[in-house]
């Protein structure tokens, strides 16, 4: 419908011109086919004229101040300057009964915005009743399709008698066979519950420290939320633009522009991850199951429904196609309506309204979980009675809290609980019971889960499993794994439907079993283990004995520094994991502080060793023959190059002093007698030889005490060596063990 548009003055604002919306067409009893270039009332009853006001960037202008003049056919004053009524989406409209009189009605609308004013045509035509084409209603269809007195269903040639195979053959009849209707419901009944068996078959796997991620689905549902919005914000602004020029562009335009809508829009068959607004509607129902995405879902289906068949039109040269902008604007009005906005709180039935529900939920969870675990932590502190009234005050809160379906009775807290474990092991099942709370809204609505707790006695597995079907009752396998330190020995007890079984390639045991379970029942399992995530005080007390023990034998020496640094850092070690052990308050503590100890305990025995190779050093240095000893390698090179070079030196002194024949020697008389000087010669090679056989028999001598002295340091520091490990042993040996072995 094209509409005539008079600007009075310059103006920085647009106007678009849409088809007018006949109240009377949807209120009253007959419908009005608008006549070619106005709108069309029927005489005496309710019609609306009105336009929508936009600026250049199409938002809506909402402070405008708008009226309509109109004059009947004859050309006097209908209505005179009528102030029309505004909405937030910048709709102005009246809302009159019509005349008697028939005909057309000259009119404008009027707005000023601002320092803008413009006039825009709306005159309309007054029609007779008769002149109206009535279309029926689905009521209508439906009664004149089931009443039509013209046809049977023996009398539709063969094509009832084709589908029911029998002439006689009625909806409520026994005996019915393949083929028909009753059949085709058994059939579709069966192959849903088969498939409800086959998909949601909650077969369980878990283990203690495998969490899912539930602040990442947070995350990504805050993301998703952002891309949907910000999609159909788009898709609402592309409906009104192109509301705004559909009666003056061309059908390839007309087809560019509704393309453009199916690919924001998607497909009924995209799948979760594709980024249309059937993939994202679809991603926000499987991760949540959210009401408002059913609902949007509705309003895709019908914009979807509408663009394709437009682009069926518009391709087949069908221009009957001006409906198409109306009923796209009202289905892309109520999609936004239906997906909210940030502002929504948890009251508004809208996709934002729901995810503000959903972390408020979460944000409640982890307010109990700090609560619970800062009870835990003063609990030696707290009397009976206290911990008795947290206890019921806790149990009631949580249990409103709780979203697993039949966990009350589980649970099975009540106030007779007396004793200081009973009431640890209340708190520890309702903070096991916050967990899975979690671990649920971690999980995609419809898959099964198990989540896992500790409890006191000696130490307890607690697993609950739950069924996820709504028609069925299910035999459940229930699988989940032990932590590696437990052994077979270990397990105390455990359910009568559970099995302990080993894994070869994991090096673990878990537990397995089987239980039929009723549509949305929920249940718990347990094993009870020994309590061998703890190192006992007495061995912690042996290893610092003994490594002051080592310590000792190294004063006085150069490696005492180094061995007081090893001392300090085992004893800080042995006292980091003596706190560690007294700070874990739940069984969970105990679990992660033990695989830390394990750590510092490897450390700590590493150092001592290095301590004992340090006393073995330095214990053979307190006697003479043993600071021989401890050097015995260096001196057993040191006599050997001694007398390698004493050898060498004496036969080239030799050789050169048997080269000379003799030597006259001078001796001195006394100076006082004034005697003279005789000349004596004496053979020296001969006196040579002598000292010669002395000399070679000195060093031979010499060098075989060496080597006598050093073989008997080396057995003393040995025997040494041996009573210092015996007597340093031995205060190891007094000691307990750490714990039971692993193997």
């Amino acid at each position: 419908m094209s509409m005539r548009i008079k600007v009075l003055s310059k103006n920085c604002f647009r106007v678009i011109s849409i088809s007018t919306l006949i109240v009377a067409a949807l209120i009253g009893p007959t419908s009005v086919r608008a006549a070619a270039n106005s709108q069309s009332c029927p005489v005496s009853s309710s019609c609306i004229v009105g336009e929508f006001l936009y600026d250049d960037a199409y938002v809506p202008i909402t402070n405008a101040t708008c009226s309509i003049t109109s004059h009947y056919p004859d050309g006097s004053m209908y209505f005179n300057a009528q102030a029309l009524t505004g909405t937030s989406d910048g709709w102005y409209g009246h809302n009159f009964t019509t005349s008697s009189t028939e005909g057309m009605y000259r009119s404008q609308i009027c707005c000023t915005a601002g320092t803008e004013y413009l006039c825009i045509d709306k005159s309309f035509t007054v029609v007779a009743q008769s002149t109206q084409s009535s279309a029926p209603s689905t009521n209508d269809i439906a009664s004149a399709v089931w009443g039509y007195s013209g046809r049977t269903l023996t009398g539709f040639n063969s094509l009832i008698s084709d589908i029911w195979s029998s002439t006689a053959r009625t909806l409520t009849g026994a005996g019915l066979t393949s083929g028909s209707i009753a059949t085709i419901e058994k059939t579709t009944n069966e192959t849903r519950l088969l498939l409800e068996k086959q998909v949601n078959k909650p077969t369980v796997k878990s283990f203690i420290e495998e969490e899912p991620k539930l602040q990442a689905k947070l995350d990504a549902t805050k993301e998703n939320a952002k891309n949907i919005y910000f999609t159909t914000a788009q898709i609402q602004k592309n409906v009104k633009k192109l509301q705004s020029k559909w009666a003056n562009i061309s059908t390839t335009s007309r087809l560019e522009q509704i393309n453009t809508l199916a690919g924001l829009i998607g497909n009924t068959t995209d799948n979760s991850a594709k980024k249309t607004l059937f993939g994202m509607n679809k991603w926000f129902i499987s991760r949540w199951n959210f009401s408002s995405g059913k609902l949007s879902t509705t309003y895709i289906t019908d914009l979807y429904t509408q663009i394709k068949n437009t682009q069926q039109s518009l391709i087949s040269g069908n221009k009957n196609t001006t409906v198409f902008p109306v009923q796209a604007m009202i289905s892309a009005n109520l999609l936004r309506d239906s997906i909210g906005d940030v502002a929504d709180d948890e009251m508004d039935a809208t996709l934002f309204g729901e995810i503000s529900e959903i972390n408020q939920y979460h944000a409640d969870l982890e307010t109990y979980s700090q609560k619970l675990v800062t009870i835990q932590k003063d609990w030696k502190k707290l009397d009976t009675t206290k911990k008795q009234k947290l206890v019921v005050e806790y149990n009631r809160d949580i249990l409103a809290l709780n979203r697993i379906p039949q966990i009350g009775a589980i649970q099975g807290i009540t106030t007779s609980v007396t004793t200081d474990k009973q009431l640890r092991n209340s708190f520890l099942s309702l903070l096991g019971l916050v967990k899975a709370n979690k671990r649920h809204l971690a999980q995609n609505p419809e898959t099964s889960f198990a989540s896992t707790w500790l409890e006191l006695g000696s130490i307890v597995f607690k697993t609950l499993v739950t069924n996820p079907s709504t028609l069925i009752t299910q035999t459940t396998e229930v699988k989940y794994y032990l932590p590696k330190e437990v052994k077979k020995q270990s397990i105390i007890s455990m359910d009568k439907e559970l099995t302990l079984k080993f894994d070869e390639q994991k090096g673990q045991y878990y537990v397995i079993g089987e239980f039929e379970l009723e549509p949305g029942e929920s249940k718990t399992v347990s094993v009870s283990t020994s309590d061998i995530w703890s190192i006992v005080d007495d061995e912690l007390k042996s290893l610092k004995a003994q490594a002051s023990a080592l310590l000792k034998p190294l004063e006085k020496t150069p490696y005492f520094a180094q061995g007081v640094t090893l001392q300090s850092d085992i004893e800080v070690a042995l006292d980091k994991i003596k706190l560690n052990q007294e700070r874990a308050e739940t069984p969970e503590e105990k679990l992660f502080t033990y695989s830390e100890s394990e750590i510092e305990l490897k450390s700590v025995k590493t150092k001592i060793d290095t301590l004992k190779d340090l006393a073995s050093q330095v214990s053979s240095s307190s006697t003479l023959l043993g600071f021989v000893g401890a050097t015995q390698s260096l001196a057993v090179w040191g006599l050997i190059i001694i007398m390698s070079a004493g050898f060498v030196f004496l036969t080239l002194y030799m050789r050169k002093l048997s080269n000379v024949p003799g030597e006259t020697q001078k001796i001195p008389k006394s100076k006082k007698k004034k005697a003279v000087i005789a000349e004596v010669k004496v053979p020296l090679s001969n006196k040579l030889r002598v000292n010669l056989h002395v000399v070679v028999f000195v060093l031979l001598y010499g060098a075989s005490v060496s080597l006598f002295s050093v073989y008997a340091t080396s057995k003393l520091v040995s025997n040494q060596n041996n009573g210092l490990n015996a007597q340093v042993l031995g205060t190891q040996t007094q000691s307990s063990p750490l714990c039971p072995s692993s193997k």
